[in-house]
């Protein structure tokens, strides 16, 4: 995982105490404004990591917040205290696509889902791809 300290203010700027982190929970609840009515990712696109592939093979995305070092959700970790943006960038079309189902007893019950990530060759190569 990759991280860039920012030029300009982040959701690490709002985020990364508990008084901002309350602030901001009350603002959304309040007005569902501010930086938690937000997307994490603000932008992204689609990439062909593997200049052999006929397609796409990741999407890039882009969050303004600097997880590197902490979750800002956790009550036992902060975000840190400068700007900063996580570039990530998933394999976009995986090969292997894993069993789901419902349980017998109605859907108040969550489903099995058993995805089955980098199970195959092709996605672990696209993930490396995208890395390089």
């Amino acid at each position: 995982m990759y991280s860039f300290k920012a030029t300009q203010p982040t959701l690490n700027n709002e985020l990364h105490s508990t008084l901002e982190s309350c602030r901001a929970g009350l603002r959304y609840l309040l007005a569902r404004r501010g930086p938690l009515a937000l997307s994490v990712n603000q932008f992204g696109g689609f990439a062909r990591a593997d200049p052999k592939s006929p397609r796409p093979d990741v999407q890039l995305y882009f969050n303004p917040v600097d997880l590197r070092r902490g979750r800002c959700h956790a009550h036992s970790d902060r975000c840190r205290r400068i700007s900063g943006i996580l570039p990530v960038f998933p394999a976009h079309a995986p090969d292997q696509r894993g069993p789901h189902r419902y349980r017998e007893r109605g859907l108040r019950r969550p489903p099995d889902i058993a995805p089955n990530y980098l199970s195959t060759e092709k996605d672990v190569s696209d993930v490396v791809h995208a890395d390089a």
